[in-house]
C-alpha cells in the first residue's frame, strides 16, 4: 500500500506550529506567570534547536544567519532564567535593571546580526531602495516613541541613570533591528511559508520589546507583551523547521526599479510625522520636543529626498 502524506520530518515544523500555538493560549489563558515563563522556555529551547540545526544544513551566510537567530533566542532565555533567580534573591518581582539584561542586548545585538546577513541574502548591496525604505520606517517609530515617551524619560533626572542607559541602548538596537527587518519585508526574495513565519516572530518581537521598554519608563503594563514570548518561539522554530527554508534565503533572479505608489506614500508619510506629533503634543496640551523632532526631520529628509531628486538617477532596487 502506497504511504500517503508528508513525511514526518517535513510534518515536524507544522506539529511545532500547532502545537506551540495551543500551548500558548492554555498558559495564555491559565493568567499563570509561571505557565507563561515555562512555556517560553519549552518552546523556546525546542525553537532555538531548530535554528542552529537549520544553521548547520545550510551553507554560508545562510548558515550563520539562522545560526545568529539561534544565538538571540539562547540570549533571551537565559534573561528570563537569570531575571527570575534574581527576583527571587532580592524578593522583587522582574528587577530592573538587573545583570539579565546583559543577556538581552547580547540577544538584541544577535538578532541585528543575523537580520542582516538575512537581508544581505535575499537583497543585495545594490538594492539601495529597501535599505532606504528600512531605515525611514524605523526612524519614523523612533521618533513617535521618543517624541511621545522615552524623551521625557530620559530627560527626567529623578530617574536612575543606570536605568535611562539601559533603556536608550535598547531602544536604539530596536530601531537599528527594525530598519534591517524592514529591509526584509520591502525587499525582493522569496514570500514562502517559512518568511512568513519568521515574519510573524519578529513582527511579535518587535511588539514584545516595544511593551516592555514603554512599561519601564512609565508607560502601560507590558503582561500582554510577556504572554507573546512562547509564540515568538514557536513561529521561529516553525520557520526554521520548514522544508522550504532554505529557498528564503536564495537571492532574486531580477530586481523592480520602479518607484509605486505605496513607496510614495511611505516617503510622503514619513515627512509628515515630526509636524504631526508636534500637532499631536500641542493639542494634548504638551510642549513639543523639539530638539528631538528637528533631528527626526533631517533624518528623515535625507533619507527620503536625496535619492529622488531630479538628476539623481535610478534606484537600484525591488520596490514594495
Amino acid at each position: 500500500m502506497k504511504p500517503t502524506g508528508l513525511p514526518v520530518r517535513s510534518r515536524r515544523w507544522l506539529v511545532f506550529l500547532v502545537g506551540g500555538i495551543v500551548g500558548t493560549i492554555a498558559a495564555g489563558v491559565s493568567g499563570s506567570f509561571i505557565a507563561a515563563a515555562l512555556a517560553a522556555q519549552v518552546f523556546g529551547w525546542w525553537g532555538s534547536i531548530g535554528g542552529f540545526s537549520t544553521g548547520r544544513k545550510l551553507p554560508g551566510a545562510a548558515g550563520k544567519a539562522w545560526k545568529w537567530f539561534g544565538t538571540a533566542g539562547v540570549a533571551f532565555l537565559i534573561a528570563g532564567i537569570v531575571r527570575t533567580v534574581h527576583g527571587m534573591l532580592i524578593d522583587e518581582d522582574r528587577p530592573f535593571p538587573s545583570p539579565a539584561d546583559v543577556f538581552i542586548t547580547g540577544g538584541q545585538l544577535a538578532l541585528i546580526i543575523g537580520g542582516i546577513l538575512l537581508g544581505h541574502l535575499r537583497s543585495p548591496a545594490r538594492d539601495r531602495a529597501a535599505i532606504i525604505d528600512g531605515a525611514i520606517v524605523a526612524v519614523g517609530a523612533a521618533t513617535i516613541t521618543w517624541a511621545m515617551l522615552l524623551g521625557p524619560y530620559v530627560a527626567d533626572g529623578t530617574v536612575p541613570f543606570d536605568e535611562r542607559v539601559i533603556n536608550t541602548a535598547s531602544s536604539l538596537l530596536l530601531t537599528v533591528f527594525l530598519a534591517a527587518i524592514v529591509r526584509l519585508a520591502f525587499g525582493p526574495g522569496a514570500r514562502n511559508v517559512s518568511y512568513y513565519l519568521l515574519a510573524g516572530a519578529v513582527a511579535l518581537i518587535f511588539i514584545q520589546d516595544t511593551s516592555v521598554t514603554l512599561e519601564t519608563v512609565g508607560g502601560p503594563n507590558a503582561t500582554i507583551g510577556r504572554a507573546l514570548a512562547p509564540a515568538i518561539y514557536v513561529f521561529f522554530g516553525a520557520a526554521a523547521m520548514h522544508p522550504d527554508v532554505h529557498l528564503m534565503t536564495e537571492p532574486p533572479r531580477q530586481f523592480d526599479v520602479s518607484l509605486s505608489w505605496r513607496r510614495i506614500t511611505l516617503l510622503v508619510g514619513a515627512l509628515l510625522i515630526a509636524p504631526a506629533m508636534i500637532c499631536l503634543q500641542l493639542v494634548l496640551g504638551w510642549d513639543p520636543n523639539i530638539v528631538i523632532l528637528t533631528i527626526s526631520s533631517i533624518l528623515l529628509s535625507m533619507l527620503v529626498l536625496p535619492p529622488h531628486l531630479p538628476g539623481a538617477g535610478p534606484r537600484a532596487g525591488h520596490g514594495p
